[in-house]
């Protein structure tokens, strides 16, 4: 990756990490493309460190009130991105934990947080 595909993506993280354009929803797809592309030249254990962290950044989006509800919403509709490439690493050497660990945050988080669209949390709805 060059330096400027570096900075590329990492301003596109940040980007989507903090919900800075939120009516742009482009923005995360440049953001999962760019990600592809980074994990293509990497190990398999680098890759699924690289897609655990994506997962991460999706997730903590999605759990920061203070990020567009939209948006958060977003980013959880397209976690299964990062799910996926995660289930197809497992599958390439056998090592599911972090696949496993990550279905389980997942899970807790969407069973004791309510959606981003949910009237019963007035302070989502930014």
């Amino acid at each position: 990756m060059t330096i400027a595909k570096g900075l590329e993506h990492v301003l596109l993280s940040s980007s989507v990490r903090f919900g800075s354009q939120p009516d742009s929803p482009e923005l995360l797809e440049r953001y999962l493309k760019s990600c592809g592309t980074a994990a293509s030249h990497m190990s398999v254990p680098q890759q699924r460190e690289y897609w655990e962290s994506v997962f991460d950044l999706l997730m903590e989006t999605y759990c920061d009130t203070a990020v567009a509800a939209h948006w958060r919403c977003l980013c959880l509709d397209n976690v299964h991105r990062a799910l996926g490439e995660l289930s197809l690493l497992a599958q390439i050497d056998g090592e599911d934990e972090t696949l496993r660990r990550c279905l389980r945050l997942l899970r807790s988080y969407t069973d004791y947080l309510p959606t981003a669209y949910s009237t019963s949390n007035p302070t989502s709805m930014r």
